[in-house]
């Protein structure tokens, strides 16, 4: 059974100097804790204090692979808003140039905008070690971000 170390941080933690939560869970565990999250009051208080920032990161203990989770507490969305950053690369992502040059770059899974039902799913897919499945899933999101922008 794989072990996640999770550590949770928020924001009246940079005020008073708290260190952040840390645990070795199991993956239901780490799943738990975050449906637990009380994500509302929280955006209330990272809007009061206005320093700090609530970050929920979880790191695989076999791989060091890890994503973190953090609450955007300026959408302009009417549900919570989260991103999702992490070191999972993908590194066969073709650029061309000119229709001359085309080479592999490296590239990490991240997102943005995402509401709290596709947060959970991502981190579901995480604790799972569906890793190709966030690879995927990001793929998708830069074909579509690839379609949304206009052509010169």
């Amino acid at each position: 059974m794989k072990r996640y170390e999770l550590e949770i941080s928020f924001p009246h933690q940079v005020n008073n100097n708290e260190e952040v939560q840390t645990e070795t869970l199991a993956a239901e565990g780490v799943l738990n804790k975050f449906k637990a999250m009380n994500w509302y009051q929280l955006l209330i208080l990272q809007l009061q204090l206005q320093t700090g920032a609530t970050t929920f990161t979880v790191t695989c203990t076999d791989t060091s692979q890890s994503i973190q989770i953090s609450l955007n507490e300026y959408s302009t969305a009417q549900h919570l808003e989260f991103k999702l950053e992490s070191d999972i690369v993908l590194e066969d992502i073709q650029k061309n140039l000119f229709g001359l040059f085309s080479f592999k770059s490296k590239d990490y899974v991240t997102f943005r905008g995402l509401s709290l039902q596709q947060a959970q799913a991502m981190l579901t897919h995480f604790v799972q070690a569906e890793i190709d499945e966030l690879k995927q899933q990001y793929r998708q999101s830069l074909h579509v971000a690839d379609l949304a922008s206009p052509s010169i």
